[in-house]
């Protein structure tokens, strides 16, 4: 039978707290009367047995269920620079020490990698060691204010939009000097956006060809193409293969005129064969080559249509929902 997630809580419960309180199935297959939901069972939201984690508390922390206050705090007390007392931090966090699940009634720090959730706040911490995000192009940021999510599916949504945006507030108010980093730092005018699918930087090598291309490297974190340039530099390779089959058609009409003339020769006897061979040159250029040439210049408005434009619909290279700078 598949385990339920009460089956999961029920297998780390100490062997005392597995007797007081059994699973349903148990107690059916034990013929005790069940005339309602237990409730302990888990069952229609009733609460189910769960694991006793004990939080070490710290000195300066105040707990409210899932919430703690406290300073800044990444593992143990010695850690953080709450052991400097410094950093005031609030977390919350659930499924305490669920990926790892030590025995039940362990005593345990705050483990942002081991508990099941967590949303951390701190106006002075590292976040980037403390949670262990790669360099990128921001690098590994020191004693900044931050708010980090924890968790194994992260969702966003919202209804009017959603906007992420780097660098200076439009408007500041109530700061004499001007706006600052939390700890008076100065802030860029355009920080980057990374996102980093895997969490890696760095450089991925890719093998060349033998004898045609040498080996090389590319970095794993490149910056996104805009829209409305990349069409723009779509819609001029558009016309450089324009004018280029421009000047092919030219070539043809110039080279079919030559075809029409090289078979008049004095005396007509010089190159008798050259009426025959011309007249086949003259329908493979006029009949099939210019025609082709059409056709591809017929297939370029196209292609740029489909792409560079609103025509396009869903094709179109710019995005109209998704904006980036």
């Amino acid at each position: 039978m598949k385990k339920t997630i009460i089956d999961m809580y029920h297998e780390h419960l100490s062997e005392i707290r597995k007797m007081l309180h059994p699973v349903l199935e148990q107690r059916i297959k034990e013929n005790a009367t069940v005339n309602m939901i237990p409730d302990d069972s888990g069952l229609l939201n009733t609460t189910p047995p769960r694991p006793n984690r004990n939080h070490i508390r710290a000195g300066s922390e105040s707990i409210w269920g899932p919430i703690t206050h406290g300073l800044d705090r990444t593992f143990g007390r010695g850690t953080g620079y709450g052991k400097l007392g410094a950093g005031e931090s609030i977390r919350f966090a659930l499924g305490a020490m669920n990926r790892s699940a030590p025995p039940d009634g362990t005593h345990v720090d705050p483990n942002i990698h081991s508990d099941g959730c967590t949303i951390y706040m701190s106006d002075l911490t590292d976040v980037d060691t403390h949670v262990g995000f790669c360099d990128g192009p921001l690098g590994n940021q020191k004693a900044m204010s931050s708010i980090v999510s924890f968790c194994d599916a992260y969702r966003v949504f919202g209804t009017a939009g959603i906007q992420l945006s780097t660098g200076m507030p439009q408007v500041a108010s109530g700061i004499k000097d001007g706006m600052t980093t939390s700890m008076g730092g100065k802030i860029e005018r355009c920080p980057p956006i990374v996102l980093s699918a895997g969490n890696v930087d760095g450089t991925t090598p890719i093998k060349g060809l033998p004898g045609i291309s040498a080996d090389e490297e590319v970095n794993v974190l490149q910056g996104v193409a805009k829209g409305e340039n990349t069409q723009a530099c779509f819609q001029e390779l558009s016309l450089l293969l324009d004018k280029t089959i421009g000047a092919i058609q030219r070539m043809a009409v110039m080279q079919g005129a030559l075809y029409a003339n090289l078979p008049i020769t004095f005396p007509p006897t010089i190159h008798p064969q050259m009426p025959a061979v011309c007249t086949t040159m003259m329908i493979e250029n006029f009949g099939k080559f210019m025609e082709t040439l059409t056709q591809l210049r017929n297939s370029k408005v196209h292609w740029e249509t489909m792409y560079c434009s609103e025509a396009g619909g869903s094709k179109q290279i710019a995005s109209t929902n998704v904006i980036t700078s």
